[in-house]
């Protein structure tokens, strides 16, 4: 009959309540089960003694002077230290306290064909790896605004999170955030739509079963951290004179002074138009005859470096005509803004107009004159920068 070494025996004094317990909490179940099956697999192989088996474990896992005081011990044939259902009590221990354990969730994850990995991957290491994916049939000028939004918001608030904990709470407190730091609707809308993309493409991915990204109220919330909704008139500018400050001042802060900086910023303004319509603008397209400016094509940046350029949507050859009124005078201070700016295509021209009443963006696919138009400053402008 064996008799097997206890705590006591081999250290001198007895282990204190619950230390195994405590230990397993510390070591991955993977290891765990590996040791156990190691020792008896080395119990089960043919030609091995169980005496043998004690003293090699002794001598791996025990230093001075316990390795020897347990040797001593099993000089006695009668002493084992190896006990087989220890092994067994250990791994079903070690499957409820480890540190790795399968949760409910990851079982039923598993159940569905998921690995532990996938099912207990971060969002930030999921939206990387599967970042090609996500956004696929986006265009390139819209993916670099997702791309920033992802990087610059939804990692720093929600990427140390796994994708399964994400919530529809977790979400909404990040977008609040979000409008509390004070960043654009647009700048918003952006993060979210990307965020979107990536929990629709766990939803296929069967990472969890709806996504949690999907938010209503945003604009309310807006209201609350802004008045800009109770006042949307205040955000704009008073006058012409005004933005050519603006203008000016750009020009002063960027590298060495250059002036078509503030052009393209007035051209912008007074017109309207967006970056890109303004950045795909060429001489051609300005007929300084009737002073039309057609908008033919959009440049804007893309990935990696460059720019693409593309016509209108929809549109072959867009019929989208603005015409454009000239502008104030830039004023000085002691004068009235009476006269044309001297940003013009044709100066005799400027010299015989007056300013239009006002203007508006046409959609896309209008004609659009100064004397159908509804914003003072969007027909104050009518040349390109040079």
């Amino acid at each position: 009959m064996a008799v097997f070494l206890t705590p006591e025996k081999i250290f001198g004094f007895p282990l204190p309540a619950g230390y195994t317990e405590s230990q397993l909490r510390r070591i991955p179940l993977e290891g765990v089960l590996r040791f156990c099956g190691l020792l008896l697999n080395s119990l089960a192989a043919p030609h091995t003694s169980a005496r043998s088996v004690d003293r090699v474990l002794a001598d791996r896992l025990f230093t001075e002077p316990v390795r020897s005081r347990v040797l001593n011990l099993l000089k006695d044939k009668a002493r084992r230290l190896l006990v087989p259902q220890a092994c067994i009590l250990l791994a079903r221990m070690a499957a409820q306290t480890s540190p790795d354990t399968l949760s409910e969730d990851i079982s039923e994850a598993a159940q569905a064909g998921l690995s532990p990995s996938l099912a207990t991957m971060k969002l930030a290491e999921y939206g990387e790896a599967n970042m090609d994916l996500a956004p696929r049939g986006l265009e390139l000028k819209t993916l670099d605004p997702y791309l920033a939004g992802w990087r610059m918001r939804v990692v720093p608030a929600l990427g140390h999170l796994a994708v399964r904990m994400i919530t529809n709470g977790v979400v909404d407190r990040a977008v609040q955030n979000w409008i509390v730091d004070e960043h654009s609707r647009s700048t918003v809308k952006n993060t979210i739509a990307v965020l979107v993309r990536v929990m629709e493409q766990a939803v296929r991915d069967g990472v969890i079963k709806v996504t949690p990204a999907r938010v209503s109220g945003r604009q309310k919330l807006y209201g609350q951290a802004e008045d800009e909704l109770r006042d949307p008139g205040a955000l704009a500018l008073p006058g012409w004179n005004t933005l050519v400050q603006l203008a000016d001042a750009l020009v002063a802060a960027s590298y060495n002074q250059y002036g078509g900086r503030g052009d393209v910023r007035l051209f912008a303004a007074s017109t309207a138009a967006r970056i890109g319509d303004v950045s795909g603008c060429r001489v051609a397209d300005i007929d300084t005859n009737q002073w039309i400016w057609t908008v033919r094509r959009q440049t804007t940046p893309a990935r990696p470096r460059r720019t693409h350029r593309q016509g209108h949507q929809g549109q072959a050859s867009p019929e989208s005509a603005h015409h454009r009124g000239d502008p104030p005078a830039r004023a000085s201070a002691s004068s009235p803004p009476a006269q044309p700016p001297t940003r013009l295509c044709s100066p005799a021209h400027a010299q015989d107009a007056s300013p239009p009443r006002s203007c508006a963006t046409p959609p896309t696919g209008t004609r659009w004159s100064p004397a159908s138009a509804t914003s003072t400053c969007a027909a104050t402008i009518s040349a390109t920068p040079h």
